[in-house]
């Protein structure tokens, strides 16, 4: 392989690990699609993940208009789950000569492309995706190649390793956040339960000190100016104490969803 394809390799490959470093506005396996393009002579460039199943998630090269693309994906799941099942690279070198067990892969002679790479994505050994690549000469498909498109795979198995330390962070969090919300309302449900009986105890002793206001001030009948300065005083004070327990009760009853 020349220095310059060499070059070219490393270039993409330095410009796509500082793309999954960031933020991938069309999704990151998009992007390693783009890179795998760019560096190998592949023609076309498929992507799947692994939940249950295999799901396309992205393709690049492929186009629906010249031929039914359903029959070229069945053959591509198959070249997938092969690399997927071993977790190494799988490929055939040109199905024109041997179909290598793909039912579909007259699929891949029609489309120009007769060579077929598959690669897994691991995270910690668990399959999580694949790549497909398809090339139109044999030759194409040599050990460098090979070499380089594995490492493109593992940048995207590093970036979904991200990703899902990410969730898990933030799950962690929102955990956190809800165990501390959980703590916080039992302690006011327990303050609010521990105020009911003393604020209905001080609002039963303002009512008794209204009451006893109310008397001074009768038999006073302002015949004492001292007297009546210091009734007037306590009559301020028991409603001021009678508003602050109006209060606390409300705010307890809020707290129980009961009337005031």
């Amino acid at each position: 392989m020349s220095q310059a394809v060499r070059l070219i390799r490393l270039e993409v490959f330095h410009d796509l690990s500082q793309r999954l470093a960031g933020e991938s506005v069309g999704g990151y396996l998009g992007d390693c699609l783009d890179a795998l393009l760019s560096g190998t002579a592949a023609k076309s460039a498929i992507a799947f993940t692994v939940d249950e199943r295999l799901e396309l998630v992205a393709d690049r090269g492929l186009d629906a208009s010249r031929r039914p693309l359903s029959a070229l994906l069945r053959g591509a799941s198959a070249f997938a789950e092969r690399s997927l099942a071993t977790r190494k690279p799988a490929k055939s070198v040109d199905l024109r000569v041997d179909r290598d067990g793909v039912d579909d892969a007259g699929e891949f002679v029609a489309l120009g492309t007769p060579s077929v790479l598959a690669l897994p994505i691991l995270d910690l050994r668990t399959p999580i995706g694949a790549f497909v690549l398809l090339f139109a000469n044999p030759s194409d498909v040599d050990l460098e190649t090979v070499t380089f498109a594995s490492s493109i795979a593992n940048l995207a198995a590093l970036r979904a390793q991200r990703d899902r330390r990410s969730g898990e962070k933030i799950s962690t969090e929102q955990q956190e956040e809800t165990a501390h919300m959980v703590s916080l309302g039992l302690l006011t449900a327990t303050v609010a339960h521990e105020l009911r009986g003393p604020a209905g105890a001080l609002l039963l002793q303002q009512e008794e000190l209204k009451r006893l206001v109310e008397q001074l001030d009768l038999l006073d009948g302002g015949a004492d100016t001292a007297i009546g300065e210091a009734v007037a005083e306590l009559s301020e004070l028991s409603t001021d104490i009678g508003t602050a327990v109006s209060r606390v009760r409300d705010t307890v009853a809020a707290e129980h969803g009961q009337p005031p």
